[in-house]
C-alpha cells in the first residue's frame, strides 16, 4: 500500500516538473517571437497545450499539461519590453 502511494506522489511530481518544462519552452518561444500564440508540446510522457493571449507589451501564457491521469495548469504573465516574468501561478 505504501509503495502505491509513493508511485502516486512520484507521478504527480513528475507531471508538475514536465508542465514547468513546457512553460520554459513557451517562454523561450515568446522571447524569440512576440507573435508566438502557443500550440501543443510533448515532453517524454507529458502532453501540454500552450495558450498565449494579450496585446501590446504584456502576454498571458497558460500551460495545461497531463500525464498518466494527472493534470497541472500553470499561468504566467509576461512583460515583453523588457522581457520579464510579472506573475507565475
Amino acid at each position: 500500500m505504501e509503495l502505491e502511494g509513493a508511485e502516486i506522489v512520484r507521478d504527480g511530481i513528475k507531471t508538475s516538473y514536465g508542465v514547468e518544462g513546457c512553460m520554459d519552452e513557451a517562454l523561450l518561444q515568446l522571447k524569440r517571437d512576440s507573435n508566438y500564440i502557443g500550440g501543443t508540446l510533448s515532453l517524454e510522457e507529458i502532453s501540454c497545450i500552450i495558450s498565449v493571449t494579450g496585446s501590446s507589451d504584456e502576454r498571458n501564457i497558460i500551460v495545461n499539461g497531463t500525464s498518466q491521469g494527472y493534470n497541472k495548469i500553470i499561468e504566467v504573465q509576461v512583460s515583453l519590453n523588457p522581457f520579464a516574468i510579472i506573475f507565475w501561478q
